[in-house]
């Protein structure tokens, strides 16, 4: 198969060796993909990856949260979100990264969202709602809603977000006459360049 993200795979197996790709998530519109990489000889997480194959300075694939396993991300019915569970603190939490206009990564920085029951044992189950936008899970004692604002789209607005999601969300809930949270829930992980061909 002729694809850059197969191109990608080849240059990190030569460079970094290559475990067992436990699950690929490609981004309908961006030139991206989210890759969950395993070690299934020893059964343990090892990496996970942006690979990023649009502008050609840029590509290359990028460290996602070293040393916290995730799962599948979800993609919100409008294309603005990323949601998935990672492990915080000995802690399975769901997170939520906005899909932005921004290369090589595509995301903007993660913030909290709550416990992920699935690795629990427990018959989690999770969608999506609309009207408003909201993340919504079935855990073990009830409903979990989480609503999500707009991605941000400008660049001030994107680097605004970087740098501290919270005055974002809380401009948002203020517009819309609530009362803002003033307590931010950005997760301090951000992804990091593996090097290679891709600028640090």
């Amino acid at each position: 198969v002729d694809h850059p993200l197969v191109r990608l795979f080849e240059a990190h197996k030569t460079k970094q060796g290559y475990f067992d790709i436990n699950s690929i998530f490609v981004h309908p519109k961006y030139p991206f993909a989210w890759i969950d990489e395993r070690n299934s000889e020893k059964r343990k997480y090892e990496a996970n990856w942006i690979a990023y194959w649009g502008d050609q300075k840029a590509q290359g694939l990028y460290l996602l949260f070293p040393g916290k396993p995730t799962d599948v991300p979800r993609l919100s019915p409008d294309g603005e979100w990323l949601i998935f569970g990672a492990k915080l603190k000995d802690f399975m939490k769901y997170f939520a990264m906005p899909v932005v206009d921004d290369p090589p990564y595509h995301l903007g920085r993660a913030i909290e969202l709550g416990p992920d029951y699935s690795r629990l044992g427990s018959p989690a189950k999770d969608t999506f709602t609309t009207g408003p936008l909201a993340f919504v899970v079935l855990g073990p004692s009830g409903i979990d809603r989480y609503e999500l604002p707009p991605a941000p789209k400008t660049r001030e607005e994107i680097d605004s977000w970087n740098d501290d999601p919270q005055p974002y969300i809380d401009a948002w809930l203020t517009k819309q006459g609530r009362k803002p949270t003033g307590k931010s829930q950005a997760d301090s992980a951000a992804p990091k360049n593996t090097g290679g061909s891709a600028p640090g």
